[in-house]
C-alpha cells in the first residue's frame, strides 16, 4: 500500500543552518540576541499566534502549525517563556522547511492535527521533528551571535572568580546558563548549539 503523505526529504544540518540564517538576515539585517521570535513570526511573516488553554495538558502538544496560524499552549507562554519561544521557532521551521508537509494537511483543530501526525510514517515524523528542532535552535541562537556570547561569557565569568575549564562539563554548563539568560533559551538549546558549532573545543 502506498503512503498517502509526501516522504520527508533529506536536509543536511548545513542546509537547515543556512536557511535559518538567511531568514534572519532577510528580515532583521544585523542579528541580535535575544531574537524577537514573535516579531519575526507575526510582523515579518504575517503568521497569527493563537494561545490555546491547556493545549499541552489535553493533547501533549506544545503547539502546531496551520498555513497562516501557530497555535501555542497558553500555560507555556505565561509560565515557561523559553519553551514558548522554542515552540514558535519550531513551528516556523515546519513552515519554512516543509511546505509539502503543510500542503498535504487539512487539519484545523488539535485533534485533527494529532490525527494527521499519526498518519505519517514514524521515520518521516522523526525526520520532520529533527529538522524543525535544528531550525529552531539556529533561529534562536545563530552561529555568529552564539560565538560572540561564548567570548563575552568567558570574559564576564572568569574575572568574577569562575575559573572556566571547557574540558569540564560543569564549566560548560555554567557558561551555557549565562548564555541562556542572555538569549532567552533553555540550557539544553545552548549546550546543543555550542556542541554543533564546536565551541566547547574551539574556545578551550
Amino acid at each position: 500500500m502506498s503512503h498517502p503523505r509526501p516522504a520527508a526529504r533529506f536536509l543536511s544540518y548545513g542546509d537547515i543552518r543556512a536557511s535559518a540564517n538567511h531568514l534572519l538576515l532577510t528580515h532583521f539585517g544585523k542579528i541580535q540576541l535575544p531574537v524577537d521570535i514573535e516579531l519575526l513570526v507575526e510582523y515579518h511573516l504575517d503568521i497569527e499566534i493563537e494561545f490555546i488553554p491547556n493545549l499541552k495538558a489535553s493533547g501533549g502538544a506544545d503547539g502546531y502549525l496551520e498555513p497562516s496560524r501557530i497555535a501555542a499552549d497558553k500555560a507555556a507562554w505565561s509560565a515557561n517563556t523559553n519553551r514558548y519561544r522554542f515552540t514558535l521557532a519550531h513551528e516556523l521551521g515546519h513552515r519554512i522547511l516543509h511546505p509539502d508537509f503543510l500542503s498535504s494537511a487539512a487539519y484545523r483543530t488539535e485533534s485533527e492535527y494529532l490525527a494527521f501526525q499519526r498518519s505519517l510514517l514514524e521515520a518521516d515524523l522523526r525526520r520532520y521533528e529533527w529538522q524543525a528542532n535544528c531550525f529552531a535552535g539556529n533561529i534562536l541562537l545563530p552561529a555568529e551571535p552564539l560565538a560572540e556570547q561564548v567570548r563575552e561569557g568567558i570574559s564576564v565569568l572568569r574575572p568574577a572568580g569562575h575559573a572556566l575549564d571547557l574540558c569540564e562539563l560543569h564549566d560548560c554548563e555554567r557558561l551555557a546558563r549565562w548564555i541562556a539568560t542572555q538569549a532567552r533559551v533553555s540550557l539544553d538549546v545552548v549546550m546543543r548549539r555550542a556542541t554543533e558549532e564546536g565551541h566547547w573545543v574551539s574556545f578551550r
